[in-house]
C-alpha cells in the first residue's frame, strides 16, 4: 500500500515535537518530505522503470497503460518510444513523457542502466560505452555512420543526461526503431492524500528521518539534525539490504544455454 502525504507529515512532526505544525507549517514541511524523497530515489536508486516503446514484432505500447505490446491493432508508431532516423542523441527529456505515461508518481528520469533498440526481428541490449570513448572512436567519424545501433554512451548528469546512440539510426534501414531504457527515476512530489506515492512501501520508513533533519536545520538546530541524518542514512542501509537478499541466476547450466 503506498503512503499518504498525512502519514509522512504526522511522522515527522511527531518527531519534531510539533503535532500541531505551530514552529514548523504543513506547507514548508511537506516541502521538506517531497525534497527526503527524492533524495531517497537518488541515493538507493529505489525507483527502477523499464520504458516500454515497441515489441519487436511491431506492436507499440498504449500511452497510459504501462503494459509493453499492449496496443490497439495498427497503432501508429509515432505514438511510440522510439529512435528517430538520422538522430543521435536523445536528451532524458525526450524520454520523460513516455516514463511519464507508463509509471505513476514519476517525474524525470536521473540515470539510464540499459538501452535497447529493435533491429527488427529482434531488440538487443546495446553494449555501453564511456562518453570519452564513443567521442574518441565512435563519433570521430565525421561522415555520417547510419545503421542499427549496436552501442550507447550517456553525456551530461542528473535530469539533464542525454543517450547517444551509435552508429546513428539509418534513415533508409530503419524508420523508427522502438526503444526500451532501464531508468533510475525521481518521484513526482505529493501535494494531497489522492497523489501516488511511487516509493516503494519498503524504502519509506527513512523520509520522516530527512525530512526532521532538514527542517531542525531550519532553526539551526544542526546537531540534532545530524542525528536524524544518521539514522535515515541507516534506515536506508538496512531498506537497500532488505530488497538484495540474492538470487541463482542459474540452475542448470553453467555458461550458455544448449
Amino acid at each position: 500500500m503506498a503512503q499518504e502525504l498525512s502519514w509522512y507529515l504526522n511522522d515527522a512532526s511527531a518527531l519534531l515535537r510539533d503535532s500541531s505544525n505551530i514552529f514548523t507549517s504543513t506547507k514548508q514541511l511537506t516541502r521538506w518530505i517531497n525534497e527526503a524523497r527524492r533524495d531517497i530515489a537518488k541515493i538507493n536508486g529505489c525507483i527502477r522503470c523499464l520504458i516500454a516503446g515497441t515489441s519487436p514484432v511491431g506492436n507499440s505500447a498504449l500511452a497510459g497503460t504501462a503494459v509493453a505490446g499492449a496496443a490497439l491493432a495498427g497503432q501508429d508508431l509515432q505514438t511510440s518510444f522510439a529512435t528517430i532516423p538520422g538522430v543521435e542523441m536523445y536528451p532524458y527529456d525526450y524520454a520523460n513523457p513516455y516514463l511519464r505515461a507508463q509509471n505513476a508518481g514519476v517525474d524525470k528520469i536521473c540515470g539510464v542502466l540499459d538501452v535497447s533498440v529493435s533491429w527488427g526481428a529482434t531488440r538487443p541490449t546495446l553494449n555501453r560505452m564511456a562518453w570519452g570513448d564513443l567521442q574518441a572512436l565512435a563519433r570521430s567519424y565525421n561522415v555520417g555512420v547510419t545503421s542499427y545501433p549496436f552501442v550507447w554512451a550517456s553525456q551530461g548528469d542528473g535530469t539533464r543526461g542525454k543517450v547517444f546512440l551509435f552508429p546513428v539510426p539509418s534513415v533508409g534501414g530503419i524508420i523508427n526503431g522502438e526503444m526500451e531504457w532501464d531508468v533510475i527515476a525521481i518521484p513526482s512530489p505529493l501535494y494531497s492524500n489522492d497523489d501516488y506515492d511511487a516509493i516503494p512501501d519498503s524504502f519509506q520508513d527513512a523520509v520522516k528521518f530527512r525530512a526532521t533533519a532538514l527542517a531542525l536545520m531550519a532553526s539551526s538546530r544542526f546537531t540534532d539534525a545530524r542525528i536524524f541524518d544518521v539514522q535515515f542514512l541507516t534506515t536506508l542501509g538496512v531498506d537497500r539490504a532488505s530488497a538484495q537478499l540474492g538470487s541463482v541466476a542459474d540452475y542448470y547450466w553453467q555458461t550458455d544455454l544448449p
